[in-house]
């Protein structure tokens, strides 16, 4: 029980400095951009609160999508 409570407390502070968690639709974590198809839907977990998203096809390595407006 302890464990838990000190993991749940580590992964917060992680995601306090800016970092997010990823999980598909069954809650599992996404740790590869080839584990997700296009259109699937995802949950980003944030420090302030949560997302639900929908995924672009992949980018290609080293890249991303240019921002909006450019």
């Amino acid at each position: 029980h302890l464990l838990a409570m000190v993991a749940v407390g580590i992964v917060a502070a992680t995601m306090a400095r800016g970092y997010a968690v990823v999980q598909r639709g069954d809650g599992a974590v996404v740790r590869d951009p080839e584990e997700v198809t296009a259109g699937e839907r995802l949950l980003v977990r944030l420090a302030g609160g949560r997302l639900d998203v929908e995924a672009l096809p992949p980018c290609p390595p080293g890249g991303g999508p240019e921002p909006a407006g450019t």
